[in-house]
């Protein structure tokens, strides 16, 4: 549901507005919602005095927002794209992006699990930047792993 609300806000940014606009304003949604999540996630485990997932929750409007706006930022960045050396990264997770999406809560809860007991010590903003750069990261590598293995490279396509 949430690519197709994301298509639905790059189709709406691609007629509305210029590449560089619509660039910037997908991409402060994606910030708003990451931002967002990591601050009232935080909010509320200090709150509880617990590690809460209420605002990581797939039906948290926190998340909406930063899956809405990473999918129209993402699209924009590759459907704008140049040729070079820089771009083969990109081109190369664009490629992937699915299988991704597929797999990513694993390395996710994984991820999360570890470092869940010591939440209340950490900052917020490093928490969540670290959990999402090393579930991302994670995911790629074992996405690209899967697609070398012939009979496991329809799961993850």
């Amino acid at each position: 549901g949430y690519m197709l609300a994301g298509a639905v806000l790059f189709e709406a940014l691609e007629v509305t507005t210029n590449k560089n606009k619509s660039l910037f304003f997908s991409l402060s949604i994606w910030a708003l919602g990451f931002l967002s999540t990591a601050y009232f996630s935080w909010w509320k485990s200090i709150t509880d005095l617990k590690y809460s997932v209420i605002f990581l929750d797939y039906n948290s409007p926190t998340v909406l927002l930063a899956s809405v706006g990473a999918f129209a930022s993402i699209h924009l960045i590759f459907r704008n794209r140049a040729e070079g050396t820089p771009f083969k990264i990109t081109n190369y997770v664009g490629r992937q992006t699915l299988g991704i999406y597929l797999f990513h809560m694993i390395p996710l809860n994984v991820i999360a699990a570890l470092v869940r007991d010591n939440f209340l010590t950490i900052n917020p903003w490093i928490y969540f930047s670290l959990v999402t750069l090393l579930t991302f990261l994670v995911s790629v590598f074992t996405v690209s792993i899967i697609q070398r293995i012939p009979y496991l490279r329809a799961i993850c396509p």
